[in-house]
Order: C-alpha cells, then structure tokens, then sequence
C-alpha cells in the first residue's frame, strides 16, 4: 500500500504588531511550530502608516518608538518559543506591511502563515485596506487568520460571552 504523503510546516512565520489578534495567532503558530517541530520566524513591520498615526513627531521619534516596541515584542516571541524548545528567527523590517511580509516568505520559504486581522470594515477597511487580506489574495502557502471576534474570545471569554448574548437579545426585540 503506498504511503500519503502529509503536507509538513518546517518554516512558519507570524508577523505581529502587537495587537490582541496578532498575538492568538502567534500562540497558534507557536503551538504548530512546536507539534512539527518547524522554525518559527517572528516578523514586525515599520511603515510609514505608523508616522500618519503619530501627528506632532518626526518621522525619527516614531522610528524610534516603533523600533523599541517592535523589538520588545520580538524578544517576547524569542522567549517564548525557547520555552518549548521551538527554534525562533526574529526580523524587524521597514515598508508596506503586506509586501514585506510577501517578499519575506519568498527569501526563506515560509510553508505557513499565522497572522491577526482586525476586521475592519467599510471606509475603514477601504481607506487603510487589509493586510492579511492581500496576503491571502497573493500568497501561495496557506495563511491562517485570526479576527477581532476569536482574540477577545480567547483573552476574556466570560466577558465576550456576556457581551455577545446581550448584543442579541437586543436584535431579538
């Protein structure tokens, strides 16, 4: 009888800004790093969005925040993948998120995306786009996505609970 051949992640990268989604999906990629016994790589992305975001700052004072925090939340990702023994590549880089992170997996042949999304929606969602959502149109390795909704369920779940079951009871009269 032959044998199936199963798809195998070796190299598994989680871009992370920090934010409640990117950080479920970087437990989720960590715990699949660990289970194929992959390299994880942790990637965060400076881009000029971030000094848009920042009015009365040069663009070296945001630089230099971003950098700061970007390298705290990579330690943070080093840190915890050496707790389960999960080999860790760490890379802070500047430009468009979305193109960073597609010109990242082609140079070290990443076989798995884990990444947060926040949902926006409507000008928002036109205004700033998606990320995640132009990864996944472009890329041709799987991407997993975690959203707003699955992160607060995840870090509060009594709390979203009550919060969803309200929000229906009021649709409901």
């Amino acid at each position: 009888m032959p044998t199936i051949s199963t798809s195998q992640f070796t190299d598994i990268l989680v871009p992370t800004d920090g934010y409640d989604e990117a950080s479920v999906a970087f437990k989720h990629g960590l715990q699949i790093a660990k289970r194929y016994d992959a390299t994880l790589h942790g990637l965060f992305i400076i881009s000029e969005q971030s000094y848009s975001s920042r009015p009365g700052f040069t663009w070296e004072e945001v630089t230099d925040s971003w950098e700061q925090r970007g390298t705290r939340l990579l330690e943070d990702i080093t840190e915890k993948a050496a707790t389960l023994d999960v080999p860790v590549r760490t890379t802070l880089s500047f430009g468009q998120p979305q193109q960073e992170i597609l010109k990242y997996t082609e140079v070290t042949d990443i076989d798995l995306v884990t990444m947060g999304t926040r949902g926006l929606t409507g000008i928002r969602r036109l205004l700033q786009g998606s990320v995640a959502a132009q990864v996944i149109e472009e890329a041709d390795y799987p991407v997993l996505t975690i959203n707003r909704r699955t992160a607060e369920l995840k870090k509060h779940p009594y709390t979203f609970l009550r919060k969803t079951n309200q929000n229906r009871k009021s649709r409901l009269y």
